[in-house]
């Protein structure tokens, strides 16, 4: 819950808010690339990313 808190306040911000976007575009790159090259395991790679 703490979490979504400051997620919503970050959007308020303009700065912080492209920090988020490319943030989020950065983790899904690795992901898809990591999904490829193990074949399969970048999407248990995006689930267990705690």
């Amino acid at each position: 819950m703490q979490l979504i808190k400051i997620i919503i306040s970050f959007l308020g911000d303009k700065e912080y808010r492209n920090l988020l976007g490319i943030t989020v575009f950065i983790i899904s790159i690795g992901t898809v690339f990591y999904h490829y090259v193990e074949n399969g395991l970048g999407l248990m790679l995006l689930i267990f990313r705690r």
